[in-house]
This record gives structure tokens, sequence and C-alpha cells, in this order.
């Protein structure tokens, strides 16, 4: 992190634990930064200065949420939910352990020398994504209020979600600079400029999610057309990108919402059957197309090992737990906690897949492509035991079908993605995601939603039923 990026950042921290809290500074804004920093982070080969924006953006959202953090543990806060006791243990304990291994290996992690190995190895995902676990579930209570979700969350998703899409055609159309390699191999589709086409359609997942959230709270067309329109802007990019992983989730979303929707929803997943078909001939098409890809002039290449069927992810992680394994033979220890992030570059080293010769250049560590590989080798057991227990335990049962059906498959997106994929590197798509579990899954009292930012002594009365005239 530059000095400018971690002034920001401190400066951000300490007006954020002075101003009051409330909407704006808790929901709105930690959003709307986090949006606009992806989009400046994915078009930062179009426009440089765009490069150091997201970083300025990044720092100053993070320092919010630090603060926010620290603010509801000093009581000064948000009253956090009771029914999310066992994610902010499991969450607080995760963040400790990477804070921990990230100390004891300081010449790395704080080391500029090399920023693309710093960024590519990424230290501190796994940490941010415990952070932000802890904020949204302590600020769930100003995510719904008592009339539900604010208009200023579609005002953010529909731009997000349309701004995205635009910026999809464009790339498409040649106009701005994109990742378009798989495209021009016929393996697969387009992405933003610095993104891959997974990391532009986790955005897309994590936008349609969202809307899906907002969508459970209309009950007239004015309400319900905003996080439409984001929806099906969010299922386009997803399409023009032809993810496998995020074709797969679309299709997790469609079936939670048949399995557990109200008739309503469910008649909305009916009627989108067809594009359920649309998506999974698609998927077939993609993986088909990817296994039976012929990269010319360089077979032997990690380039052509990535066409494997799968994109070689089951190799990759085979090769990383092959090489743990036989560290771990001299460091049995870290069976138990891990061997911390500033190890990967050399477990990829001890693996095939370095000798096979990558094709780009100054590439030393090949990302794992799942976070839950990520979290094993760097935290150990230790870790992953409290990473599965923090996502697991906000997996909630709302009242109402239509919640149950977001909140479901907005975890199992959640699940699948940072399974197959990786989160951890995009605070962003993260936060997104989270936030709409949250909002969906939330179970706290009424009065707590409308009393959230107060004490207990200014909270209302419960209102009482006048007595029945005799």
């Amino acid at each position: 992190m530059s000095g400018l990026s971690l002034a920001l950042g401190l400066t951000v921290f300490v007006v954020a634990l002075a101003l009051p809290v409330g909407f704006a500074l808790r929901v709105a804004t930690p959003l709307a930064g986090l949006v606009a920093a992806a989009f400046a982070v994915a078009l930062a080969p179009v426009w440089a200065p765009l490069a150091l924006l997201a970083t300025g953006l990044r720092s100053a959202v993070i320092a919010l949420m630090i603060a926010g953090v620290a603010t509801d543990t000093l009581g000064r806060g948000v009253k956090p939910s009771s029914s999310y006791s066992a994610a902010r243990w499991a969450a607080s304990l995760l963040l400790g352990l990477v804070v921990l291994h990230n100390v004891v290996a300081p010449g790395f992690m704080f080391s500029q020398s090399d920023r693309l190995l710093y960024l590519t190895v990424n230290p501190w995902g796994v940490a941010i994504v415990a952070l932000t676990v802890l904020y949204w579930i302590r600020t769930g209570p100003l995510l719904v209020g008592p009339r539900g979700t604010s208009p200023a969350l579609s005002v953010i998703l529909v731009g997000a979600s349309l701004a995205l899409l635009l910026l999809m055609f464009l790339v498409t159309g040649g106009i701005i600079p994109g990742n378009t390699g798989k495209a021009a191999m016929g393996t697969g589709g387009r992405g933003l400029a610095n993104f891959s086409t997974n990391d532009t359609a986790s955005f897309g997942l994590a936008l349609l999610v969202a809307s899906l959230r907002l969508l459970a709270d209309g009950r007239r067309v004015r309400n319900l057309l905003p996080p439409a329109v984001a929806g099906l802007a969010a299922i386009a990019v997803i399409l023009l990108t032809q993810s496998r992983t995020a074709l797969l989730g679309v299709g997790v979303l469609l079936v939670s919402l048949v399995t557990w929707g109200e008739p309503r929803w469910r008649r909305m997943a009916v009627a989108g059957s067809p594009l359920l078909l649309v998506l999974a001939l698609l998927a077939y098409r993609t993986v088909k197309a990817r296994s039976e890809a012929d990269i010319e002039g360089q077979a032997g290449t990690a380039a052509a090992f990535m066409t494997f069927p799968g994109s070689g992810r089951a190799v990759v992680w085979a090769s990383f737990l092959d090489a743990f394994a036989h560290r771990a033979e001299a460091r049995p220890w870290e069976w138990a906690v891990g061997a911390g992030p500033a190890s990967l570059p050399a477990l990829y080293d001890d693996t095939p897949l370095a000798a096979l010769g990558f094709v780009l250049d100054r590439v030393y560590f090949l990302p794992l492509h799942s976070d839950v590989l990520y979290v094993f080798l760097t935290t150990g057991m230790l870790g992953l035991a409290l990473w599965l227990l923090m996502v697991a335990a906000l997996i909630r049962s709302p009242p109402t079908g239509h919640l149950r059906a977001v909140a479901y498959g907005g975890i199992a997106v959640f699940a699948l993605t940072s399974g197959v994929d990786m989160l951890v590197y995009h605070p962003e798509t993260t936060a997104l995601l989270l936030a709409a579990v949250v909002a969906t899954s939330d179970r706290s009292a009424p009065s707590e939603r409308a009393g959230a930012g107060r004490s207990d002594d200014h909270m209302a009365p419960p209102r009482t039923a006048p007595p029945a005239r005799t």
C-alpha cells in the first residue's frame, strides 16, 4: 500500500469515528465507493489515472469498514444482530490469524520491490473478506429499515448494472480495450480490460443477487422496475462473459426461486426457464470449446496445459496440495495453522506448473482459483474451519418464501464463487454479495431495526393495540 493510500485511509478512519452513524455513512457511502472502485480497477488500462483512483477508493472504504466495526464494538454505533454471533466470532478469529501471519513475515508483506508478485499473492485478501463479514452483519439493521430497503440502493444498483452492461457492449464492439483473449481463441467470452471474464461475471452475479433482494420488497410496478432492469442487465453481462461459474450461479438462483419462492416468484422462475435452457446450452458450448481448443505454437506451455477440461483447476489444486504436503513433512504444525501467504510463490515453484513455462512475462505464481484452497494453504485446518463456519453461520431462514429463496440462493452463489474462483481478490464483489445476503437473512426484531444507531434509552416503546370497545 502506498504512503498516499495509507494517509487517506487513516484520514477516513478518524473522520468516520467522529461522524454520526446512519444509513448514508454505513451503507450508501461504502457501497457507492466499492462500486466506483470496481469500475476504476477494471478500466485502469484504458486510462492510467484510474489505477490511483481505485487504490484510493479501496483504501477509503476499507478504513470506513474498520471504523464501523470499531465504533460498534465500543457500543457507540449499530447494535449488532444477535443471530450472527457465530459468524462474528469466526470472522474475528480468522481476521486475527491472517494478520498474525502477515506480521510474522513483514519483509515480504510490506515490500513494494515486486508489486506484481505482491498483488498476485494478495496477502490481505482473506482478511478483507472477514472484515466485510464483520461489517455487514453489524450493519444489517441499517440495510433494511422498518419500511424496507432504501431507494438509494436502487439508484446504486441500477446505475452499476447499466454501466457494466454499457462497458461490455463497448468492449464487444471494439470501441474500448477489453479482455478478449478467450473470444479470439473461440474458448470463451469477453471481460473488462483489467478483469478476467470470471471477474467480470462475478461482478454481474453479485449485482443480480442484490437486484433479487430489492425485488423482494417491491409490490408496485414503480418499485419493481428498477431492480428488474438491473437484474436483466446483470444477466446480459454474464452471457457476454460466458463464465461457466457465473452461468451455474444463475442456474442456482433459478432453482432456489422455484424451490423456496412464493407462487409469484415460482411463476417468474418458470417464465424464465427458456433463459435457463439458453444458459445451459451456452455453458455446454463453452466447456466443449475450451476442452477441444488447440492453441498453436504453445504446446507444452502452461497455456496449453490450462485447456485441460475444467480450465485445469483440478490439476492446479492437486499440484498445490501435493507441494504443501511435502513442505509440511518438515513443518507439521503448518497443517494446523497454514504456511502463510508468503509461502505461496515457493509452493508454486515446487509444482509441475512452474516447469511448464508460463507464456506471460514475470509470472511467479499462478492464482489458485479457489478461495477455499487459498484459505487452507495460508491458514491451515484452523483457518479453513473458521472460514466454513463463517459462511455456514450466514445461512438463515427468513420467515417469507421470497426472502428465503434469495437468502439461500445468495449464500449458495457465495459458496460456489469462493469455492472455484477468487472472491478474495475482489472486495467489491464480496461486499455486494454479503450485503444482499445479510439484508435478506437478518432476523433482527423490528424494534432493533428501527432503533439502529441509537441507544435503548431513545427507542420508542412498542405500540399496543387499543382496548376493545364494550
